[in-house]
């Protein structure tokens, strides 16, 4: 039975004990009400999934809204006669950096911005640093955009610690180091 890519991504970064949001699932109506939403300090975050798995990349999405407004628009959404959409719900957090992660052919290309990569990920802008990393024990980085900051490469060892444990071939990933400092994996798709 296919299911949604998006959340089984998320699940198996838990299960391999990457650092993931705490998220919650709204399927129904019911759901919303049930949802445990206290203040949190950047708000909280809705992310689409769809039963089917199919085209998650591409769906509605909110970031940093308060308690309020993620009842106000999961409520809507879930009223629409589309049952194959349901949505997760996390915290959301403030961006020191944030990188897509690609690894095919035993090779990590990695590319981030400063803050969010919202932009990266859409397509909208380049990224700010742009590394290949190819998966062995004695490989060499090549930067091929910009220079990661010190603060980037000190991270980047944690990063690949988790990436390396992802039973997969090849996937998609974001990672994003917050404010706290601490590094969040909050999407995953197997490629």
């Amino acid at each position: 039975m296919p299911s949604s890519r998006r959340l089984e991504g998320l699940e198996l970064l838990r299960v391999v004990g990457a650092p993931v949001p705490k998220w919650q699932t709204a399927r129904s109506i019911h759901d919303v009400d049930r949802l445990r939403l206290p203040s949190v300090k950047f708000g909280w975050t809705i992310r689409t999934c769809r039963e089917d798995g199919k085209r998650e990349t591409a769906l509605f999405y909110l970031n940093n809204a308060g308690r309020e407004k993620v009842l106000t628009v999961l409520r809507q959404h879930l009223r629409k006669t589309n049952q194959s959409q349901f949505y997760i719900v996390y915290p959301s957090w403030r961006f020191q950096f944030s990188c897509n992660i690609v690894l095919t052919e035993q090779v990590y290309c990695i590319e981030g911005k400063y803050g969010s990569q919202k932009s990266l990920s859409a397509g909208k802008t380049r990224p700010d640093f742009a590394l290949r990393i190819p998966f062995g024990m004695r490989s060499q980085m090549t930067c091929y955009v910009g220079n990661p900051s010190d603060q980037v490469l000190s991270w980047l060892g944690r990063i690949l610690f988790w990436c390396r444990r992802i039973p997969k071939d090849s996937f998609y990933a974001e990672v994003a180091l917050t404010d706290v400092p601490a590094l969040m994996f909050y999407e995953l798709f197997a490629l």
